[in-house]
């Protein structure tokens, strides 16, 4: 069964149970990241430090089980978050 853009109903619903164990700051987070945002252009959009920025995106990495923003954007794609 295919969902838009060619991903499959189980890797989106993989996809979600990994944003689900974010919480709702980071996935709001994960979203300006997938849309290519930088850690200073963030934290400007959430008033929030560069250092709690970069503890979250810290965070989203590890809970999704990735290395790189772009692994996490690609999962966040796959979510529907973007």
């Amino acid at each position: 069964m295919s969902t838009h853009a060619g991903i499959t109903a189980e890797v989106a619903a993989e996809a979600i149970s990994l944003c689900a164990t974010l919480t709702e700051d980071e996935r709001g987070m994960l979203g300006l990241v997938a849309k290519g945002y930088t850690s200073r252009e963030i934290r400007q959009f959430i008033c929030r430090s560069t250092k709690t920025v970069e503890k979250h995106r810290c965070a989203i990495l590890e809970k999704l089980n990735v290395e790189s923003s772009i692994e996490a954007a690609v999962i966040a794609a796959k979510a529907g978050l973007v």
